[in-house]
């Protein structure tokens, strides 16, 4: 890790200076300082039915769960993420697409209640809507076709009129 990677998103006064020894510290302690969560998760084991298992235990990078209503779909995408942090997966390398914000919201407050239970992940998967996704990747990589989303609507007017 270089000095650049610490500081690089702060800004600061044109006469400001950094000592180099505190960079270089800092960046030591960053990097001696352990983040390992594979321990506090050695004991998570997830319950979960034979169909279930094939997807938390899935070895491909991609998957698309698609299961009706009330069938585990969300604790079970909770469960492989997990399973994928303990087996050395960065939380910040896990991307949960879900198409509605209920779904999205479902799943974060499910994988919090989780992450509180074995006290497990320093941060969390980012878990969003494919439409907020894609929107975000427009408006940060892509702004010139970044386009503002209308936040309110007017309320229709219909007007009935009784005939005789």
């Amino acid at each position: 890790m270089n000095s650049e990677q610490i500081y690089s998103a702060i800004e600061f006064p044109d006469d400001f200076e950094l000592r180099q020894d505190a960079l270089d510290d800092l960046s030591r302690k960053i990097n001696e300082a352990s983040i390992n969560v594979t321990e506090a998760l050695a004991s998570f084991s997830p319950s979960a039915d034979q169909y279930q298992k094939l997807v938390i235990e899935a070895t491909q990078n991609t998957i698309r769960l698609v299961a009706p209503a009330g069938s585990g779909k969300t604790q079970t995408i909770v469960n492989r993420v997990l399973m994928q942090v303990k087996h050395g997966v960065s939380a910040k390398r896990i991307l949960v697409l879900t198409f509605d914000n209920s779904a999205a919201g479902s799943l974060k407050a499910k994988l919090e209640e989780q992450i509180q239970k074995t006290s497990s992940l320093p941060e969390a998967p980012r878990i969003s809507t494919l439409n907020a996704f894609g929107y975000g990747l427009l408006r940060e990589y892509i702004p010139r076709e970044y386009k503002s989303l209308v936040t309110e609507v007017a309320p229709l007017v219909w007007t009935v009129s009784a005939s005789s």
